[in-house]
C-alpha cells in the first residue's frame, strides 16, 4: 500500500561534499549525467540514547516526469538510517548549487527500493529520458559504468569502466573498485550510456544494482509515470537485419550478350548480431551478372562491427556453394547492322568465397542504409569472360 506521501520537505543544509560537486569525467555525456542527482538526507537518530543529526549522502535517476513533478528512484536505505529522513535535499548536474526540496513518496518493502518527488521547476533543464538499457543484454565481462556521488564525487566515473559479474533475479553484480558509501541510488550504466540498473550495495570490490526492468515494473505498479524509454534507435544496433542490395561491377565487360529480361546482380541478406555486441554472422543469397556470365551462391559468415553512433563500419567474409553459367560467342553473322553471335552454354559447379566492407548509416527507426564494395570469387568455366574484380553497391537494410 503506497504511504501518504511520507513527510519531508528539505532545507538547505551545509554539505562536507561540497566542493566535489564540480567533479566529473568528460567520458560520460551530459545527457547521462543529466539523469542522476545528488541526494542529501538528515536524520536525528538515538545514538547511545542520544539524539544525535546524522546525514546520508547518496544519488537517484530520473525515471519518471509529469506537468507538476519529477520522480526519482533511490535505494531505500539513502532516505532510511535508524529511522525515516527528516530532511532531504537534491542537487541536479546542471545547477549543483542549487538545493532543490524532496518529497519521500513511497517506499518498496521488497527492494532497496524508494521514490522520492522533485518539482519540476527545480530543475533547470529536463534531460532527454530515451536513455532507457537493458539488463537482459548484459554478459559476464561487459564494461558497466557506475555514476553517483561515492564519497562525495557525485557524478564522477570510473576508468575503465567496471565490469559485469552476473545477472541474476536480485539484480545485477558488477565488479568495482570504484562505488563507495555515497554511490547507492546512483545508476549504473552500459557501455552506450543507457541506464540498467539503480546502485543498492556500494561495497567494493562487489557492488549490485536494481535492474532497470525491476525499478520500472515497481513505478507501474505503484501508479508513477514512467518517462525514462528505450531510445527510437538502439543505440547498440538492432539484433536481427533483414534486407538486399543492387551490384554492379567495376570494369564490367560489354552488356551486348546479356539476354534480354534477366535480373541484375544484387544480394540478399539476413545478419544476427552476436554475444559480443561486436561480432556478427549472416547468411546471404548471392547473384553476379555483370555480362554474359551469371553467377549465384548461397553463402554463410562473419562480419566485425566499429560503430559510430549510428554510422557502422563493417568488414566481413563469406564462404558457401554456387554455380556459374557461361556464354562463349563462337563467332556469328551480322543482321544488317545488328550482330548475332552463335552462343554456347557453359557451366560450372563449385565453392564460392568473398569478402569485402559495408558503410552502414541508420536513417529511421528500422531502416539503415547500406553501401558496400566487395569481391568474390567462382568457381567459373573455361573460355568465358572473368568476373570484375571488384563489385560496388548498395540498398536498404531493416532491423528488428
Amino acid at each position: 500500500m503506497r504511504p501518504a506521501f511520507l513527510l519531508a520537505w528539505l532545507t538547505v543544509a551545509a554539505s562536507p561534499v561540497a566542493s566535489a560537486w564540480a567533479q566529473t569525467s568528460a567520458t560520460a555525456p551530459k545527457e547521462a549525467r543529466g539523469l542522476v542527482l545528488a541526494v542529501e538526507s538528515n536524520f536525528m537518530a538515538l545514538i547511545d540514547s542520544v539524539s544525535t543529526p546524522h546525514e546520508e549522502l547518496g544519488a537517484a535517476v530520473i525515471i519518471g516526469v509529469d506537468s507538476a513533478r519529477v520522480y526519482l528512484a533511490t535505494a531505500k536505505h539513502v532516505i532510511f538510517w535508524r529511522g525515516l529522513a527528516v530532511k532531504v535535499v537534491a542537487r541536479s548536474f546542471g545547477d549543483s548549487t542549487t538545493p532543490i526540496p524532496a518529497t519521500i513518496a513511497d517506499t518498496v518493502p521488497s527492494l532497496d527500493l524508494a521514490v522520492i518527488t522533485i518539482s519540476r521547476e527545480g530543475l533547470a533543464a529536463l534531460p532527454a529520458l530515451d536513455r532507457r538499457g537493458s539488463s537482459v543484454d548484459l554478459r559476464y565481462n561487459d564494461p558497466v559504468t557506475p555514476m553517483g556521488c561515492p564519497r562525495g564525487a557525485c557524478w564522477g566515473v570510473p576508468a575503465p569502466p567496471d565490469r559485469v559479474v552476473g545477472v541474476d533475479p536480485q539484480g545485477i553484480i558488477f565488479q568495482s573498485v570504484f562505488v563507495n558509501p555515497g554511490s547507492s541510488g546512483g545508476a549504473l550504466f552500459n557501455e552506450y550510456w543507457e541506464v540498467a540498473g539503480l546502485i543498492t550495495n556500494d561495497n567494493p570490490p562487489r557492488a549490485n544494482a536494481l535492474a532497470i526492468e525491476d525499478v520500472v515494473q515497481e513505478f507501474q505498479a505503484l501508479k508513477y509515470p514512467v518517462s525514462l524509454r528505450r531510445p527510437n534507435v538502439p543505440r547498440a544496433g538492432y539484433s536481427i537485419h533483414v534486407g538486399g542490395s543492387l551490384l554492379a561491377g567495376l570494369g564490367a565487360q560489354s552488356e551486348e550478350l546479356v539476354p534480354e529480361g534477366r535480373f541484375p546482380s544484387g544480394r540478399l541478406l539476413a545478419t544476427r548480431r552476436g554475444q559480443h555486441h561486436d561480432l556478427t554472422w549472416h547468411v546471404s543469397a548471392l547473384r553476379l551478372a555483370p555480362h554474359n556470365l551469371q553467377g549465384t551462391a548461397v553463402m554463410g559468415g562473419v562480419g566485425v562491427d566499429f560503430r559510430w553512433e549510428m554510422v557502422t563500419v563493417q568488414p566481413f567474409a563469406e564462404v558457401g556453394l554456387g554455380w556459374v553459367e557461361g556464354r562463349r560467342d563462337l563467332g556469328g553473322y551480322w543482321l544488317g547492322t545488328r550482330y548475332v553471335p552463335y552462343l554456347r552454354e557453359l557451366r560450372e559447379n563449385g565453392l564460392a568465397a568473398g569478402g569485402g566492407v559495408s558503410f552502414l548509416a541508420t536513417i529511421a527507426p528500422h531502416t539503415t542504409l547500406e553501401i558496400l564494395a566487395a569481391h568474390w570469387a567462382l568457381k567459373e568455366p573455361l573460355g568465358v569472360p572473368d568476373f570484375p574484380g571488384i563489385f560496388v553497391g548498395g540498398g536498404l537494410r531493416w532491423g528488428l
